[in-house]
């Protein structure tokens, strides 16, 4: 067995006791030290060199004994791997790893002086043990603040792997602490180069990038080195509090308006129709768009909310809808999601023994039923939004940089809000178990992407079954089918896809825009004139009526007071509240004009000139019907012969109690 040992600072740190320029007592500590049962080496010098040799073989790592140890120290046991060692050390006192593991024991243990005195007898029996020497730079550097010595064990390991990444990066590490960023910089670049997957050395990166001040780079850095750490360990924690901090600071320091401006001008042109952007702190959420083609205009309306410290990102991601749409449009693919009564009573008679819940534990029935259509409406929002979502931020991710931190900090918001909605225990204990396990599942479709974007994991915060995980997982895949060859309207594949996955597919349909936009065949003059002429349609030939009429009250006599017709009269007298007593008698008249020819109530798109934008389902415009008639006109009410007196009493009283 020979060893060569370099005569350097790393062999007095070995032997301390010695001088290196005293040859002989040199050759006598060496000659002393590997002197094993009575049998003194073959010391000579050759130049910078120690040539040790030996008359015994190299120990073997791969003994049984040794790995049993490893085996026991990978699942916490140092105990037990330390007594196995200690015999080992006795056994084969030339083992290298044997030392080199007591050490790294002992070091997890925080006993560093033992730690380096076995380290000393790994590097003492194999001077190129690439890990002893990295682990005493590591002590040194971290623990005694030895940076001279410590540098010293690391550029032994350059010597021997001049690419070792982890080396590269504990060195930048060093230097960094040292208040010397530029040598950082270099080394946790070299590192990247050696190995582009290692988040410590993007992360080293962030942090000098930090303290200059350059936040775009600190929170590109910071991001990546997100992505590349696949364990939520310290440093991905200290990773997201950095790539959030400098995120915030980009968002108050960059003013992304012309972004923002310059995709509104390039909308009007490819739709043709001019953008509109109000502001309107009384809409529900942070920002919507309403289309043209949809609210009767001549053109589209971008609404936002100022209270958003990232709203710019949501404004651009209403506008990327209108892209997509117009995209479809083109090609006409388009398509809108409806959901007529039928579907609405269905969805309500799959949770009859969740309404029996809340009804036992005290919720008025009119509460119940207002609480489940918002939550039909909210189930019937995921599926439809989410795989379209998924194409928008993409495209905006890709497209533009300095958009990111916005969507960054926008992202975290929405999954947490997905994670809160999913996990609350009062949220829990109050909503249908299977629909809070479907809207699960798109959640963790949205935190899968903003995991591969931005790389912060928040599955597990979801606390997901293993269905529901494999099926947010399958959903995602396929996604990534449709990512980068997307033809204009396939994104409404993946709605009907994942919906009928998760049983939704019965809640509401997918109407192409060209069956859903007829352009009607009257405008607002001709209606009002002839409403003014023959308010109650007496000219009228409709043969139908009568009997159409008398089905209907039947129905309402079989089926009692309608809870859907009670929703849909809170809606309507919310909505004429906020309308003069004219413009409400204008609404009356036109739906007694348009109801003359008869209202199907299993039909809907039904649409009033004076409500633009609007599209009512059956029993909706008879609700809107009765309670315009019963506020602008209420002494002819009763002429108009429909069975809701009950009904506009219970809404009556809900907006009284509200």
């Amino acid at each position: 067995m020979t060893i060569y040992h370099k005569i350097d600072e790393i062999l007095v740190s070995l032997f301390p006791e010695i001088d290196a320029k005293d040859t002989d007592a040199l050759i006598a500590a060496i000659k002393k030290y590997y002197t094993l049962r009575g049998v003194a080496p073959t010391v000579t010098i050759e130049g910078e060199l120690v040539k040790i040799e030996i008359n015994t073989e190299k120990a073997d790592t791969a003994d049984k004994k040794f790995v049993k140890a490893v085996n026991l120290c990978e699942n916490g046991k140092f105990s037990d791997a330390k007594q196995i060692l200690q015999e080992l050390i006795v056994e084969q006192p030339t083992n290298s790893e044997c030392f080199r593991l007591l050490g790294q024991i002992h070091s997890d243990e925080g006993d560093n002086e033992k730690a380096i005195d076995y380290l000393i007898d790994a590097l003492k029996w194999n001077p190129e043990n690439h890990w002893a020497l990295l682990m005493m730079g590591n002590i040194f550097v971290r623990d005694k603040k030895d940076y001279t010595i410590g540098l010293s064990y690391f550029n032994r390991v350059l010597e021997l792997k001049p690419n070792d990444h982890i080396t590269l990066t504990n060195i930048g590490v060093i230097l960094k602490e040292s208040g010397k960023s530029n040598e950082a910089r270099q080394y946790f670049e070299k590192a990247i180069q050696a190995n582009p997957a290692y988040p410590n050395s993007y992360h080293g990166l962030a942090m000098i990038d930090e303290s200059e001040g350059d936040d775009k780079h600190a929170f590109k850095n910071a991001v990546l080195a997100l992505k590349n750490n696949s364990k939520k360990d310290r440093l991905y924690e200290n990773s997201l509090m950095l790539a959030i901090n400098t995120a915030r600071n980009l968002i108050q320091s960059n003013d992304v308006s012309q972004i923002v401006e310059d995709y509104t001008k390039e909308l009007t042109k490819a739709t043709g129709k001019e953008i509109r952007i109000k502001k309107d702190e009384n809409i529900p959420t942070y920002a919507k768009i309403e289309y043209a083609e949809v609210h009767k205009r001549e053109y589209h309306l971008l609404v936002y909310r100022s209270d958003n410290p990232f709203v710019q990102h949501l404004m651009m991601h209403e506008m990327a809808h209108l892209e997509l749409a117009h995209e479809a449009r083109k090609h006409g693919e388009n398509m809108s999601v409806v959901s007529n009564q039928k579907q609405r009573q269905l969805f309500g008679e799959s949770l009859k023994d969740f309404q029996r819940k809340l009804s036992k534990s005290g919720f008025p029935e009119m509460k119940i039923s207002l609480y489940l259509d918002k939550v039909f409406e909210g189930i019937i929002s995921q599926a439809f939004n989410t795989p379209i979502d998924l194409f928008i931020e993409d495209m905006l991710y890709r497209r533009y940089e300095d958009l990111r931190p916005f969507q960054f900090l926008s992202l975290i918001q929405a999954v947490d809000l997905g994670i809160k909605s999913t996990t609350d225990k009062v949220v829990l204990k109050n909503s249908p178990a299977s629909l809070v396990s479907k809207s699960k599942v798109y959640s963790l479709v949205n935190a899968h992407h903003l995991k591969e974007l931005y790389g912060v994991d928040k599955m597990k915060e979801h606390y997901p079954t293993p269905i529901e995980t494999k099926q947010a997982a399958g959903f995602y895949e396929e996604f990534m089918d449709y990512r980068y060859d997307r033809e204009p309207g396939e994104e409404y594949e993946l709605v009907q896809h994942w919906a009928k996955d998760l049983n939704l597919q019965h809640n509401f349909d997918l109407v192409n825009d060209e069956k859903l936009f007829v352009k009607s065949d009257f405008d607002a003059d001709s209606i009002l004139s002839k409403i003014e002429n023959d308010p109650y349609d007496l000219d009228s030939d409709n043969d139908e009526k009568e009997e159409e009429v008398e089905i209907f009250k039947k129905g309402q006599e079989d089926i009692g007071t309608n809870m859907a017709v009670v929703m849909y009269m809170v809606g309507a007298l919310q909505y004429f509240g906020k309308l003069s007593h004219q413009e409400v008698k204008k609404v009356a008249m036109e739906i007694a004009m348009q109801g003359a020819h008869g209202y199907d109530i299993k039909k809907e798109g039904y649409r009033l000139s004076t409500i633009p934008g609007k599209v009512f389902t059956g029993y909706q415009i008879m609700a809107y019907f009765y309670v315009s008639w019963a506020i602008a006109m209420p002494d002819m009410l009763a002429q108009l012969n429909m069975p809701y007196e009950k009904e506009y009493q219970m809404a009556v009283k809900m907006i009284e109690d509200e």
